[in-house]
């Protein structure tokens, strides 16, 4: 499969944003939406912040098959977040969960989180949704693209927060190193920097 080199993502973007997601990350909030065009509402309101910064790659067609979402402000994107969920479509959101414990389980996450580590990690960028088309998995397209957003961004500390040991193996091979875990809803997330 030939691809491009990685870009930062546009608007036009979210569609596939969207899709990949759908198809490539089980568990976290937005999995338990039923729902394709809140998925694209979210990317699209990503994708023109100032904030946030998404980098993808795609293929000589012109499909994105992989996807970084960096924070640059991580305190300020949270408020939006739940403004988004909560004030914008809290109503498609409730009538897209497919069960209760869903619906548990998502509103779980946006209780104050209690983060466990040996300093504030509250201000540094973050890496907040990383995916890649199942199909392309384990080629270098998702360590490309993280690599391509540290290198743009110019970022000399970055964190992720994640439950999953995959995704934790992943960013070890990047050079991120475990700093503590964050207790938020029903999951512990581990807590991995990278500092350059």
């Amino acid at each position: 499969m030939n691809t491009k080199k990685p870009r930062i993502g546009v608007i036009h973007d979210a569609k596939y944003l969207a899709q990949i997601h759908k198809r490539a990350i089980s568990v976290d909030i937005l999995s338990v939406i039923d729902n394709d065009n809140v998925l694209y509402q979210f990317y699209r309101k990503i994708l023109t912040s100032d904030d946030i910064v998404v980098v993808v790659k795609e293929t000589d067609l012109g499909n994105v098959i992989s996807f970084a979402v960096f924070l640059k402000k991580p305190a300020k994107f949270k408020i939006i977040l739940k403004k988004f969920y909560f004030r914008q479509f809290l109503p498609i959101l409730l009538s897209c969960i497919k069960s209760k414990k869903a619906l548990k389980m998502a509103l779980g996450r946006f209780k104050k989180p209690i983060i466990l580590t040996t300093f504030n990690v509250s201000d540094y960028p973050e890496i907040i949704i990383s995916a890649t088309e199942p199909q392309n998995q384990s080629m270098g397209f998702g360590s490309e693209v993280v690599k391509y957003g540290l290198e743009v961004l110019s970022l000399k500390n970055c964190i992720v927060k994640t439950h999953s040991p995959d995704a934790k193996r992943f960013y070890h091979r990047l050079g991120f190193i475990d700093i503590g875990y964050e207790k938020t809803g029903n999951w512990d997330l581990s807590v991995l920097l990278y500092s350059n």
